[in-house]
């Protein structure tokens, strides 16, 4: 059986509706892998834009688009920090089990756990969509 009858018998053997939910956790799956890669991309390009700007001349820290970008530049750099963090600690707990070091080991290992955690569980997330209300009763 050559290559494309084997794709073909599996995709007679698999219902439509099955493909389906197959196909939707999939995309699913890849937006939200786009999304992080897009929000990763946005708090490097803030972080730089505000360096770029702000180190020449400090005062440009008050301008808005600074204070616009510096949330998102010290996000990207928190969760960057908190991912280094945890892959250095995963390699000392490493380091510490070879050496039967087995306290040391389990006491970093959960350290780096919950840094990985707290990294993974704050990482850049679409924003909620923006509602305008009126200020002081007028809109």
């Amino acid at each position: 059986m050559e290559n494309g009858d084997a794709v073909n018998y599996i995709r007679a053997s698999i219902r439509p509706a099955a493909m389906r939910r197959i196909c939707r956790q999939a995309a699913q799956t890849l937006a939200a892998r786009r999304h992080t890669w897009i929000l990763t991309g946005l708090g490097f390009v803030s972080l730089l834009w505000f360096l770029v700007r702000v180190v020449p001349k400090p005062s440009r820290a008050a301008y808005p688009c600074q204070r616009a970008a510096f949330p998102i530049a010290s996000g990207f750099v928190l969760w960057v920090l908190g991912l280094a963090g945890s892959f250095i600690v995963f390699r000392r707990a490493g380091r510490r089990l070879r050496q039967a070091r087995y306290t040391s080991a389990v006491v970093s290992l959960g350290g780096a756990t919950l840094v990985l955690v707290g990294s993974v569980m704050l990482s850049p997330t679409p924003a909620a969509p923006f509602e305008s209300r009126p200020c002081n009763g007028q809109g």
